[in-house]
């Protein structure tokens, strides 16, 4: 009689500590999860906020266009010189207006993002390249 009471305590006792670690794990897992959902939904977040910058090209001009209104803050050229501006985009802007006389150059808006900046080329068909 002393065995068969000692071995129904001691099974059950076994299965409810497999029990409580199926559960532990199973919340674990859970949790582990819900971690890696909010991280994937941070970013998304955090990547809205930012400007999205591209260049688009229309009537021989190539043209900076922003998502919303940012104002460029610092412009950096090829050689290496820092110009302090404050240039307010509100849409669009041309890119000789921000470049000059230069191919490219990275901007730095006042939020402290940057970007490379560059004129682009479009030939035309049937027109000898430039020289």
């Amino acid at each position: 009689m002393i065995k068969k009471g000692i071995s129904t305590i001691l099974g059950t006792t076994i299965f409810l500590l497999v029990l409580v670690a199926i559960f532990s794990l199973f919340i674990f897992l859970i949790f582990n999860q819900t971690n890696a959902t909010t991280n994937v939904l941070e970013s998304v977040d955090k990547a809205k906020q930012n400007v999205l910058f591209f260049e688009s090209y229309e009537n021989n001009e190539t043209y900076l266009v922003v998502s919303e209104p940012v104002n460029i803050t610092y412009i950096i050229y090829p050689n290496g010189t820092v110009q302090s501006v404050n240039i307010a985009v509100h849409y669009q802007i041309p890119v000789s207006k921000i470049l000059g006389n230069e191919s490219w150059a990275i901007i730095v808006t006042n939020t402290g993002e940057w970007y490379n900046l560059t004129k682009i080329t479009v030939p035309v068909i049937g027109t000898p390249p430039p020289k």
